[in-house]
């Protein structure tokens, strides 16, 4: 597409020149007893601006470990790993060590929070800054409806480099209407 924002659409990006990005994230959730739980993601990004040259692709790790405190409350404890290889600029690792809750507000609606610093290392500097998610999902007849306010380090779309940002995202899950 000609609209970098489009491409860079978790990113800042800026200027109409041909670009065009690919997402793949598997990932898998492990229940090893009836109160724990184990999720486990990867995550590969590439992105590309033609003419300037630049571009980045982006590995990552995603893992937490939640336990049922209560019926309705449970904790998480979790990291992620961030690698930026951006073309031209310096590459950059990001650590993300986490601590979370869950919990159930009603029958139908839950409410989660995580967060921690999120530790960037970048030309020989370390940067620190807070690194979040928030959630609300609410459970339908016909599926779910959530919205998620998260906070993180990423790419910096067409100018290249590292960038805090900020997220908010609305979904609506159909599974019973095929």
């Amino acid at each position: 597409d000609r609209n970098t924002n489009l491409v860079a659409s978790q990113g800042f990006a800026s200027g109409r020149q041909e670009a065009w990005s690919n997402t793949f994230a598997p990932g898998m959730t492990w229940q090893m007893t009836p109160r724990a739980s184990l999720n486990l993601g990867a995550t590969y990004g590439v992105q590309r601006f033609g003419g300037a040259g630049l571009g980045s692709d982006t590995y990552g790790l995603q893992s937490s470990l939640g336990h049922v405190l209560t019926p309705r409350l449970t904790g998480t404890i979790g990291y992620g790993f961030t690698y930026l290889d951006l073309q031209g600029q310096e590459n950059s690792t990001t650590h993300t060590p986490t601590l979370g809750v869950s919990y159930q507000l009603t029958r139908t609606l839950t409410g989660s929070v995580s967060g921690g610093p999120a530790i960037t290392e970048l030309g020989g500097e370390t940067l620190v800054s807070p690194a979040a998610t928030a959630s609300l999902v609410q459970a339908l007849r016909f599926g779910s409806a959530s919205v998620q306010y998260t906070r993180g380090v990423s790419a910096a779309g067409g100018f290249g480099g590292t960038t805090d940002t900020q997220s908010m995202s609305g979904a609506l899950t159909l599974p019973g209407l095929q």
